[in-house]
């Protein structure tokens, strides 16, 4: 006697299983393409590079990071992260639209609070930074000049003596140059 499929006792957990994966996939489809679309948004036109970012993990939320390596670079560039530059990164943050106790806040407090050059989330925005930049500027002139201006307020946060003296040291002036003349090629 041959039993039919329904007699099987393993056939509602092998659903429920199929169901669930078909589920998870759909949840990520949508995600993909909810991250597109904010890309897109944002300003990145070029399909290829929305496509990369896309299968890096970047998302609606995730994207402001972009914005903010340069910054953070140049707070980092003497190797020390004041409390002062802490607070205007925060601030800058915030303009991105960057909400306390999103993933970005939460990458962006582990950037603030130790050096992040071999953190994997900062490792992976630099791969993209660049290309992304000049995109947004292309699509939206005057964000490099935004980046330019975060990373200047940044650097001048902290430094002098007594309030007397250049308050961007020398490190800093060197980054927020080297920034510079990545949005004048």
């Amino acid at each position: 006697m041959t039993q039919n499929n329904s007699d099987k006792p393993l056939d509602p957990l092998r659903k429920a299983q199929e169901d669930e994966y078909f589920v998870r996939q759909n949840r990520e489809l949508a995600s993909k393409l909810k991250a597109k679309m904010a890309l897109q948004s944002s300003g990145v036109q070029d399909n290829a590079l929305r496509e990369e970012l896309t299968k890096a993990g970047f998302s609606s939320d995730t994207l402001s990071l972009l914005f903010l390596v340069p910054i953070v670079d140049v707070a980092w560039a003497d190797r020390r992260m004041e409390d002062k530059e802490k607070k205007e990164i925060l601030h800058v943050a915030e303009q991105r639209g960057v909400s306390a106790g999103s993933t970005s806040a939460k990458i962006l407090n582990r950037w603030l609070s130790e050096n992040p050059q071999n953190d994997i989330d900062y490792v992976k925005c630099k791969k993209f930074v660049d290309v992304f930049l000049k995109e947004i500027e292309k699509n939206t002139p005057g964000a490099a000049g935004w980046v330019l201006d975060a990373a200047t307020a940044v650097a001048n946060a902290t430094g002098g003596v007594l309030g007397f003296g250049s308050r961007i040291s020398a490190a800093e002036s060197d980054a927020l140059k080297a920034l510079a003349s990545k949005f004048a090629k």
